[in-house]
């Protein structure tokens, strides 16, 4: 799990609009965490929180 990884993800999330779409059309968590897994993504609940905090603070 990694914290770069979360954070790699919000960035593609917000430039890759097709990737975007696909995350949400899932209808719920579970699949959402198996489309995020296999597109490479490997992140903990808390490093979403530790990566959104990173984020935020060099706004």
């Amino acid at each position: 799990m990694s914290v770069e990884s979360a954070k790699s993800f919000f960035v593609r999330m917000q430039t890759d609009d097709e990737f975007a779409d696909k995350v949400r059309a899932c209808e719920d968590v579970e699949e959402i965490k198996k489309l995020v897994y296999e597109e490479g993504y490997y992140f903990s609940a808390a490093d979403v929180i530790e990566a959104e905090k990173e984020i935020v603070e060099k706004q």
